[in-house]
């Protein structure tokens, strides 16, 4: 149980960041690959997800193959669309949004006993803290799993571990909207408030804070 206390705050103006988290193309198009229907609530909410980095040049194969099981998996890609410098045209390039990034569903002893039968070299992706593989929660990830199929420009996956952003800085929870029950710092980057929080050990950046409830997280 959560013995932390809190109080209701108006949102933080947060400590501001110009430009350094920005790693994406403007001509980009993300979109996921799940077996999975995110519109629909989750037949069993108690099974935790964790993740693992397949080399990119693998994803594909990597889901041909967990597509034929009935893990639940998820992947978020970009395609970037460029100019091409030899010729006319524009040259097409997709792969996912955080390099070999798969998401599964499941026991984190069962999935890893599964990569092992399959794989040689995949494991789960260890909590820093814990050296545990990392769970996130299926309550947590699920909501950032439609955004990110819904209104993925609202989503940056940023370089530094989330301690850089505490740092002066004010831990918070939303209470109201899609993000209920997230918590996070807020964060000003180029001039936009966002919400950065971990999906497992992984910092992302929610754009587009302004009229949630929040309370403040006393640690």
């Amino acid at each position: 149980m959560d013995n932390s206390s809190t109080k209701k705050v108006r949102i933080p103006k947060g400590i501001n960041i110009i430009g350094q988290e920005d790693n994406f193309c403007p001509e980009v198009e993300k979109r996921i690959f799940t077996n999975i229907d995110l519109q629909r609530q989750s037949s069993d909410t108690q099974q935790t997800w964790s993740y693992i980095y397949v080399h990119h040049c693998k994803v594909e194969r990597f889901v041909d193959i967990i597509s034929e099981t009935d893990i639940p998996y998820f992947v978020h890609r970009t395609t970037t669309y460029r100019h091409r410098k030899a010729s006319k045209g524009i040259e097409t390039l997709e792969r996912p949004t955080i390099s070999g990034l798969v998401f599964l569903q499941g026991n984190p002893t069962s999935l890893q006993r599964y990569l092992n039968s399959r794989f040689t070299d995949l494991y789960l992706v260890k909590d820093c803290s814990t050296h545990q593989p990392a769970v996130i929660s299926d309550s947590r990830m699920r909501p950032f799993m439609r955004l990110l199929e819904t209104d993925p420009e609202r989503i940056r996956f940023l370089v530094h571990r989330l301690e850089y952003y505490a740092q002066n800085n004010v831990r918070v929870r939303i209470l109201t909207g899609t993000l209920a029950g997230f918590e996070g710092y807020i964060v000003r980057i180029d001039r936009d408030r966002r919400l950065v929080m971990n999906i497992g050990d992984i910092t992302v950046a929610i754009a587009n804070i302004h009229r949630e409830t929040f309370e403040e997280v006393m640690e």
